[in-house]
Formats: C-alpha cells, sequence, structure tokens
C-alpha cells in the first residue's frame, strides 16, 4: 500500500482571503496544526480525502 508524507511548513495568515472566504473572518491563524507536525497517511484513509 502506498502511503504519502505530509509535513506543515509554514502556518501563514492571509487576512484578507480570510475576510473574504471564512464564516469567522477573525479567527486568525488554523489552530489545529504546528509547524514541523508530519503525518503519514496510508492508502486506505488517503483515498477517501
Amino acid at each position: 500500500m502506498p502511503k504519502c508524507k505530509i509535513t506543515v511548513l509554514k502556518k501563514e495568515l492571509y487576512e484578507d482571503l480570510q475576510a473574504q472566504y471564512l464564516a469567522d473572518p477573525a479567527s486568525g491563524k488554523c489552530p489545529y496544526f504546528e509547524e514541523g507536525q508530519e503525518f503519514l497517511v496510508e492508502n486506505d484513509v488517503f483515498s477517501v480525502c
């Protein structure tokens, strides 16, 4: 089974796009992921995405 490694390289904030597209334009940077985090996704999970 193929695996895919995902690494969070950088967290950026584009306030103009945030204001245009998000329900809460003042939500700030993503609170769920941190720079340097790595995820190994296996084929069965990856295909669902």
